[in-house]
């Protein structure tokens, strides 16, 4: 090829590239989207310590890992690390809203993408007094793995396009979606309702008691650990299920690819309806057929299986 054809490719390529950034909207050649929220004015650049009592918390953060510690003091403390330095823009913002601490990203309008390198990662440090008991809190973040080695809320928000969860959360209720990453969160305290939604990734979930567990995962592996439950939904699409009850109301699996393994008590009972189209069905606890249905001591509990393709085991709960 020629150095004039290959010259002329390359202003075409660029000519489609400036056409749709304009097009779109997005102002420059170079950057294609930008970070924006409400109240911008409101907010105060970079790190800082807070006197003021926070009973909430609002966190918006676009690249990099979330942390919450623990210090014995009485202020909330925000810290942000990066491997590169971190420019006036790029500092978080932050902003007291009455009892609602709100932390973001950077400054409103900042550009998150460029054609010679994407937004920067920064790590997000948030400290709150040891034993401090939160009302709402919120968590949003678009890629980075969010560690919560314990928290006490009235409700807990956690959204994430892509990263993984560790949490450890003690919540009236909490709701959980992520569209790539795996989540592991246990529940410490007794719980009205968990709702977990992962598009891609594992869940783990550990809890003492909750009425209400709702799970939907579209591949990878769910495996729970519930001491007391009311009602558990677990709805996938492809992945190996693992769930060991203690003690519960209803359980409802439909699954369509993937093997499913339970742990169920022996006491006071269970009545199983299952519909499986391919697979093995196998039970550790004695089980009788009154209907058509499985049944385990005086049928109390129920439990309903629909699994397109994979293997079903029952084991008695220990």
């Amino acid at each position: 090829m020629s150095r004039r054809k290959t010259m002329t490719i390359g202003l075409a390529v660029c000519a489609v590239i400036l056409i749709a950034a304009v097009a779109l909207g997005m102002g420059s050649v170079f950057g294609l989207g930008r970070y924006t929220y409400e109240n911008a004015d409101k907010y105060t650049a970079g790190e800082t310590e807070i006197t003021a009592a926070v009973r909430n918390l609002d966190v918006d953060w676009l690249s990099g890992s979330v942390t919450v510690a623990y210090h014995d003091g009485s202020t909330v403390e925000l810290r942000e690390t990066s491997k590169k330095t971190i420019g006036g823009d790029m500092q978080l913002r932050w902003w007291v809203d009455g009892d609602t601490l709100r932390v973001r990203y950077a400054k409103d309008g900042v550009r998150t993408w460029h054609l010679f390198g994407g937004t920067q990662e920064k790590a997000l440090t948030l400290t709150l007094p040891q034993g401090i008991a939160l009302n709402d809190v919120k968590f949003h973040t678009t890629s980075g793995d969010v560690t919560v080695p314990a928290l006490s809320a009235g409700t807990v928000a956690l959204e994430l396009t892509s990263g993984n969860v560790s949490a450890a959360v003690s919540a009236e209720e909490i709701r959980l979606n992520a569209t790539s990453g795996d989540i592991g969160l246990t529940l410490t305290g007794p719980a009205k309702k968990a709702d977990i939604g992962v598009t891609s990734g594992r869940i783990t979930l550990t809890a003492d008691e909750t009425e209400a567990v709702n799970i939907n995962g579209t591949s990878g592996r769910v495996t729970l650990d519930v001491k007391k439950a009311g009602t558990v939904n677990i709805r996938t699409t492809s992945g190996d299920i693992t769930a060991k009850l203690g003690a519960f109301t209803s359980l409802n699996v439909d699954a369509t690819s993937g093997d499913l393994q339970l742990g169920l008590p022996e006491e006071p009972g269970f009545t199983a309806a299952v519909r499986q189209t391919s697979g093995s069905f196998s039970s550790a606890i004695a089980l009788a057929n009154t209907d058509g249905k499985h049944v385990c001591g005086d049928g109390s509990a129920a439990v309903n299986i629909h699994l397109t393709s994979g293997n079903i085991r029952i084991d008695p709960v220990r």
